[in-house]
């Protein structure tokens, strides 16, 4: 920003309504995703006009959408509940540390530890932008969080599995080899606490509402050993499912392992779930049998599996294996769950129903593609040999009628890849044209098939009179 823009935008700052500089901080807030920089070139001096008029509303304003560190720190200190949970959910809350640019410096942030409320330390956790090295030690519970009594620690984990970071890959866009191994070890350190932690059911749940969204770390060995040190609840009554958190880590942590047989041939039903969310219908072609095993289980979980619902026939498969599903109770729940989950494929994934929808759509590009598809096969079916009709006059009118056919479909064919805006005037044309076309084709077809009389029947003679006269022509000879 130029010297006379920020002139004249500080003339405007300090006399605007505290709602209209909440808005205009809203307008220039930092866009999603992207990160702070030590190289921000915002005009600080702009937000500390607003911080000085110490109105409650603007120093909200400051506090969500500020970028100035300085102003930021400012209306925190002084701010009620509401403005400082702002300041600690901003993209520059740092904590700050080696080029790092951020408002919450190491004092504050101890202080926070020891005396803040639930309110603010949960947003201070599930902020995206929290620092890695922050999140590495609220993991490994050192430095600031070191003093962190267990029901604390407990806390701070089921808030970090709220965080998005938790669940965001790396940009693989961005080469730098330290950032990445910096990215990877939160998921690598939040993996690992089902290694160390006591097996207790309190723990298990803490750790599932950690893990359920945590990114798979890489190199994580012997996955099926730290998912058997989980099995702590009881056995479920027959035909019942386990509802246990530990039931529902294992299965969490089985997803880990490769779905092959081993998984398959588990004797732990948590395993084999995390089995049918991920096969390949490629490799188990014979998967609809999977039910037979694990009844209503295993269908629940392959309602989850990409590979079911990515091809139109497969998923009429899955559709009509929810009716095969054990029922005892006629609650119909499998039918149910089919039509759910496919309601919620279609809302996230169109492009994988796009065949189906437009068989069906009344918009009008898929009112063209389907004439379009439709024209080709016409077009094809248009290709008859007629060599071996011989002098046929029929059959010379029919042909003759083909090649107008032919030159029909063509003007169709032109006028739909004129149709840039599907106006009712074009579709009402390609409509008129088909009907012509189908009215003629209807005509020759009817013409084709028409009896005609059959050609005079060629004398034969019998065959037994050939047989008698070379008997006898025989017999002259001998003699």
């Amino acid at each position: 920003m130029n010297e006379h823009q920020k002139r004249i935008e500080a003339a405007y700052l300090v006399k605007c309504s505290a709602q209209t500089a909440y808005d205009w901080l809203n307008e220039r807030k930092r866009p999603e995703n992207d990160k702070p920089s030590p190289f921000d070139n915002t005009p600080a001096v702009l937000e500390y006009l607003l911080v000085r008029r110490n109105d409650p509303l603007i120093d909200l304003g400051i506090a969500r959408f500020g970028k100035s560190t300085k102003a930021i720190k400012r209306v925190f200190d002084r701010g009620n509940l509401g403005v400082r949970c702002a300041a600690l959910s901003n993209p520059v809350v740092g904590p700050e540390g080696f080029f790092r640019t951020a408002w919450l410096n190491r004092e504050t942030l101890q202080e926070l530890i020891k005396t803040g409320s639930d309110a603010e330390l949960e947003a201070l956790v599930t902020n995206p932008y929290l620092d890695d090295e922050a999140v590495e030690h609220i993991l490994e519970k050192k430095e600031e969080f070191a003093e962190l009594s267990e029901i604390e620690y407990l806390r701070m984990l089921i808030w970090l599995g709220k965080n998005p970071r938790i669940a965001q890959p790396y940009d693989h866009a961005i080469l730098d080899g330290w950032a990445e191994y910096s990215h990877g070890k939160v998921f690598t350190l939040a993996w690992e606490l089902a290694r160390t932690m006591d097996t207790n059911p309190t723990n298990a749940s803490v750790l599932y509402k950690l893990l359920q969204r945590t990114h798979h770390p890489v190199g994580y060995e012997k996955p099926e050993e730290v998912a058997a040190r989980w099995r702590i609840e009881e056995e479920p009554e027959e035909g019942h499912h386990p509802i246990e958190s530990s039931f529902f880590l294992r299965t969490r942590l089985a997803d880990l392992i490769e779905p092959k047989d081993d998984l398959l041939n588990s004797d732990d039903l948590a395993l084999r779930e995390s089995f049918y969310r991920r096969f390949s219908v490629w490799e188990y072609k014979d998967w609809p049998k999977f039910v037979e095993k694990d009844g209503k289980h295993a269908f629940n979980e392959m309602l989850e599996n990409d590979s079911l619902w990515q091809s139109e026939d497969i998923r009429r498969k899955l559709g009509d294996l929810a009716w095969e599903v054990p029922d005892p109770h006629h609650s119909m729940d499998a039918p149910n769950w089919y039509n759910w989950a496919e309601e919620r494929k279609r809302k996230d994934h169109p492009e994988w129903f796009r065949d189906e929808n437009e068989e069906y759509s009344d918009e009008p590009d898929a009112i063209i593609r389907r004439l379009d598809k439709k024209i080709d096969k016409l077009a094809n079916s248009m290709d008859v040999d007629f060599d071996g009709y011989g002098d046929d006059p029929i059959v010379k009118r029919i042909e003759d009628k083909f090649e107008n056919f032919e030159d029909k479909i063509d003007r169709i064919e032109r006028t739909l890849d004129g149709m840039v805006d599907a106006e009712s005037g074009n579709l009402e044309k390609v409509s008129d044209s088909l009907y012509d076309l189908r009215s003629a084709l209807n005509e020759a077809k009817s013409e084709f098939y028409a009896p005609r009389p059959d050609p005079e029947p060629v004398k034969v003679v019998p065959t037994w009179v050939w047989i008698t006269a070379a008997i006898f022509t025989i017999l002259f000879l001998i003699k």
